[in-house]
């Protein structure tokens, strides 16, 4: 799955697959950062500030799919609306010629 929240894709993925390959996915299966080999850096804070990262026990953390997963069905959404709008232009003004 990729990811659509800002930042370098490779970091994006390479967070999500720590979570993901380590069974982080659940809050009975939370791990410290550390066990995960990330560190606090800013895109790890922006998934915590979503709450697609969320904190369980002091340190411990875990990846909400779900949170994931309606986050990013709403970046889809946001991308979509201007790139409609900019179709439906492009048809007009091919019709008007």
């Amino acid at each position: 799955m990729t990811s659509t929240t800002p930042t370098r894709p490779s970091s994006d993925a390479r967070i999500l697959k720590a979570f993901r390959s380590s069974g982080a996915v659940a809050p009975e299966r939370a791990k410290t950062l550390e066990r995960l080999g990330l560190k606090d850096r800013r895109y790890v804070r922006q998934l915590r500030n979503r709450d697609i990262i969320c904190e369980v026990n002091a340190g411990e953390y875990y990846l909400d799919e779900d949170a994931l997963r309606e986050y990013q069905s709403a970046q889809f959404k946001w991308m979509a609306v201007p790139l409609a709008l900019v179709l439906i232009l492009m048809i007009y003004a091919m019709a008007k010629g």
